[in-house]
């Protein structure tokens, strides 16, 4: 009798072990099934966020690298017009060399250019005064669910699959971002050149009339206007 009862009381702790045991093993398989749902969430949701960043980011440099193309066409015009003036001032001395409704087109178009790239320049600096919030707005909601997920989920192997996730968005953004301003320093670099070539060009230009004008003063025996004395040095 006592083997019997000590026999019952070892197959209902057996029983017990058992239960806990595939109660445990349940307990695990649910923990790991949501975690691996919210692993494959996570990782939807962070790509559609990073495909969002990697849009603006680009937009944005894009925006950039025109806002400094239209700087240097600015300056470039500006010493048009500097240029312009300055003949403008010779020939108010002296009659022109070249016909005056010429000279006055010339101003008008570089005038006409200097406003429209003045005006373009506004409208990229409020283009990205509309694109930074919605970058920082999306930059914020990626760290959010990263952190999120962080707090939730059980399996560090899953921390680790979405913190190298993480990187890679970040790494790639970065390389667009270098490889936008690399096109654009290139950019800049052939322009800066194409400008130096005019510069270098109007000046040739500048030169040579004055030089026509002290030929002209000198061959006349004209006394040189104290103005034209002035610029000439």
């Amino acid at each position: 009798a006592v083997v019997s009862t000590q026999s019952g009381h070892y197959g209902r702790g057996l029983k017990k072990k058992l239960s806990d045991s595939q109660s445990s093993a349940s307990t695990s398989v649910t923990a790991f099934n949501k975690d691996r749902e919210l692993l494959e969430l996570t990782k939807t949701e962070l790509n559609k966020l990073y495909n969002k960043q990697l849009k603006l980011k680009t937009k944005m440099c894009r925006v950039n690298m025109k806002y400094e193309s239209d700087r240097l066409r600015l300056d470039h015009y500006n010493s048009l017009l500097k240029q312009h003036d300055l003949r403008r001032e010779i020939y108010e001395i002296l009659p022109p060399i070249i016909p005056e409704s010429a000279e006055n087109d010339h101003a008008e178009e570089i005038r006409s250019t200097l406003n429209k790239i003045s005006s373009g320049k506004q409208k990229q600096t409020s283009m990205l005064e509309r694109l930074e919030p919605s970058w920082e707005k999306i930059a914020d909601r990626y760290h959010v669910v990263e952190e999120e997920f962080e707090e939730r989920v059980t399996e560090d192997e899953y921390r680790d699959i979405i913190s190298l996730l993480t990187n890679i968005h970040d790494l790639e953004i970065r390389l667009s971002t270098q490889n936008e301003e690399v096109v654009a320093v290139r950019r800049r670099s052939q322009e800066q050149t194409d400008w130096s070539n005019v510069q270098t060009k109007l000046n040739t230009e500048l030169l040579r009339i004055i030089r026509s004008q002290q030929q002209l003063i000198s061959s006349h025996n004209i006394t040189l206007p104290d103005q034209l004395e002035e610029l000439y040095k």
